[in-house]
């Protein structure tokens, strides 16, 4: 199943959710109004024909409304303090941002990990959260959106695993942004909310109920007090046991979407690191560890599901198990595993002893291999290869993406992991080479960007000049999570200061549009200024102008030469499957009216989105080579229809 495949699959547990929810709902109604007509018909008297009856349909429909209201109301709660993002979900379970420019040791090594990951699946880099105590081996993502996505691991992961076997916990997570599995997650917490709050209103009622009177004597109004003190501790004790109920039929729920997915996202890291033992040791020392993959955290209940192992403690009902057993998942992966776990030990303090494969791993990992030719890497590569790897990188992606961090400048490494700096970084990278045009900007910074933000950019000058143009769009990823930091005045004037030096030159080149469509694309997600696209488009037809529109640009920058940029329209255009389409002359495109035709096709559905990402990649494959400015121009455009493309390894021009 590829990238495309799972976003459809997540589309269709989303459905399966809501018919989940509404049967729970269902049978919620059901039971709460079976017990108040049971009071009721119970504590009546009079005539017989005048007692209440077990169903009326007004006191049905009240019962209905009042159950789905409360339900609603708590799931609409949880989700809007979640709609922050996976930032929102990671301080609920205690965790603590991990500083971008942190020197210790082992969380930089975390940090290292989630940078050359992210670089290699083509997703900005999401921010870390460390939960400091919990003392066991787990990890988590969690967000809406890659562009909000967040990591988190607890303090036995970071402390406990080689780097091989944290990368493999990282493929993992990163598997599950990748799949669209985030939102489905975050929207379970929500709905287990919800059902929740029934049996919290039946737990308050208990608590609630009036008692009067003495032992010794009572009135006539102390009896009927205390008659309903019995009525309100029976209806809350029975609502307190329905919404135990209906959290139990949640626990159903949760394990019918979530186990099949944990060993799609251990098949996914197994294919995306290619080392099985990094993984497999990770979760034999989970089996080796007193405290295994358990979390003390208070709301490990409700976000049970997001983790990477089995946070609660074992269940005598493997049925509600949000995770397969440690055993299976150990088996897919190295089928020849003894069944015996390691001894992981845990000091009497925080700290921990290590007893198993802890040498660690060389900091440039698997990112030692070299760059592979030009030739060798261009060979078999054809569009719909391109659009396979959409979602899915690989272990060289990895390799790459590594070997790409260890070229750029240290200078700038720092520089990207440091608010105020990582803000001049960008500004750098979109100074003009040519002396004048770059002057003029300068001027523009001068008038409005901070002393701080100028002195760095001065200060970086040397090691800017370094940089290579297949560095520069890594380097923007890794200055994502600083940039994140940013408060709302400072990222205004940092977007404003972005818009004023593209603008400078009177003109917007390929680099400067990936850049800004890319980089503010994704921070304007966190900063709460776009919102993906719903899906509105099913087919190719109801897209035609736009796919005009992409293919044309792609086909026009590829070559300034009529006939060949026919050649790739053409190519691109036949994978469509649309008659007619037209190569548009260069004066009737540009990047506004690209920017207008990406924004309408991201609303299209996953098998829309496919085929433009095999026919952009088509267009630019024709002539043999990929340049810089295609390959970056390829990203922008699978960026921004939500595909996240791994590094197209680029001629060098």
């Amino acid at each position: 199943m590829d990238f495309f495949d799972h976003q459809e699959q997540a589309r269709k547990r989303t459905s399966l959710l809501l018919v989940y929810f509404v049967i729970a709902v269902g049978l919620i109604i059901l039971s709460v109004y079976a017990v108040i007509s049971a009071f009721i018909v119970a504590g009546g008297d009079g005539p017989a024909h005048l007692r209440p009856v077990f169903f009326e349909p007004e006191r049905f429909f009240a019962v209905a409304i009042g159950v789905v209201f409360v339900i609603l109301l708590g799931t609409l709660y949880q989700l809007s303090a979640l709609g922050g993002g996976g930032a929102a979900v990671a301080r609920m379970l205690g965790g603590e941002p991990v500083q971008p420019n942190t020197t210790d040791p082992t969380e930089r090594k975390l940090l290292n990990v989630v940078e050359e990951m992210a670089i290699a699946a083509g997703t900005p880099v999401p921010e870390v959260y460390l939960l400091g105590k919990e003392r066991s081996i787990n990890a988590f993502a969690a967000g809406t959106t890659p562009a909000n996505a967040v990591v988190g691991v607890t303090r036995g992961t970071m402390e406990l695993l080689t780097r091989d076997e944290l990368q493999g916990v990282i493929a993992h997570e990163f598997s599950h942004i990748l799949n669209g599995d985030m939102r489905l997650n975050i929207r379970l917490i929500g709905i287990l909310h919800g059902i929740l709050l029934i049996s919290m209103i039946g737990y308050f009622t208990m608590r609630m109920a009036p008692w009067g009177g003495s032992s010794r004597s009572r009135s006539s109004s102390d009896r009927n007090s205390g008659g309903a003190a019995v009525a309100m501790l029976a209806i809350g004790a029975a609502l307190w046991l329905i919404g135990y109920i209906g959290v139990v039929f949640g626990r159903l729920i949760k394990s019918a979407v979530s186990r099949q997915r944990e060993y799609l996202a251990d098949a996914s890291a197994v294919q995306f690191t290619r080392n099985p033992d990094g993984l497999a040791g990770a979760l034999k020392k989970i089996g080796g560890l007193s405290v295994g993959a358990r979390l003390r955290a208070q709301s490990a209940e409700e976000a049970s599901h997001l983790f990477f192992g089995n946070a609660l403690k074992p269940s005598m009902f493997n049925a509600m198990a949000t995770h397969p057993p440690i055993q299976e998942r150990i088996k897919r992966i190295d089928p020849a595993w003894d069944g015996e776990f390691p001894e992981v030990r845990l000091d009497s303090s925080m700290g921990y002893h290590k007893t198993y494969g802890q040498e660690p791993a060389a900091e440039g990992g698997p990112g030692q291999a070299r760059r592979p030719p030009m030739a060798a890497a261009m060979a078999g590569l054809t569009g719909a290869v391109l659009a396979n790897q959409v979602g899915a990188p690989q272990q060289e992606h990895i390799a790459y993406a590594s070997k790409l961090i260890q070229e750029i400048p240290g200078t700038l490494r720092e520089m990207a992991r440091e608010p105020e700096q990582a803000r001049a970084l960008i500004l750098g990278l979109l100074l003009d080479p040519v002396a004048e045009l770059r002057e003029r900007q300068l001027q523009t910074l001068r008038a409005h960007a901070e002393t701080g933000t100028l002195q760095a950019l001065e200060a970086a000058g040397a090691a800017m000049d370094q940089l290579k143009p297949q560095h520069r769009l890594p380097l923007a990823d890794m200055a994502i999570p600083a940039l994140r930091r940013l408060s709302n005045q400072q990222y205004e004037r940092f977007r404003a200061n972005v818009d004023r030096l593209i603008l400078a030159d009177e003109e917007i080149d390929l680099f400067e549009y990936a850049l800004q469509r890319m980089l503010l694309r994704h921070l304007d997600a966190h900063f709460g200024r776009f919102r993906p696209s719903r899906i509105r488009h099913y087919t190719m037809d109801a897209v035609r102008t736009e796919t005009a529109v992409v293919l044309s640009t792609l086909a026009q920058v590829g070559s300034r030469d009529e006939n060949a940029a026919q050649r790739a329209f053409i190519a691109a255009a036949h994978l469509t499957e649309l008659s007619d389409l037209e190569l548009m002359p260069r004066s009737m495109i540009g990047l506004d009216r690209l920017n207008l035709a990406l924004n309408e096709l991201a609303a299209g559905a996953a098998s829309v989105k496919r085929t433009l990402i095999e026919a952009c990649s088509t267009c630019v494959l024709v002539d043999g080579k990929i340049t810089i400015q295609e390959s970056e121009l390829l990203r922008a455009i699978a960026d921004f229809l939500g595909c996240p493309m791994p590094p197209v390894l680029a001629e060098e021009s």
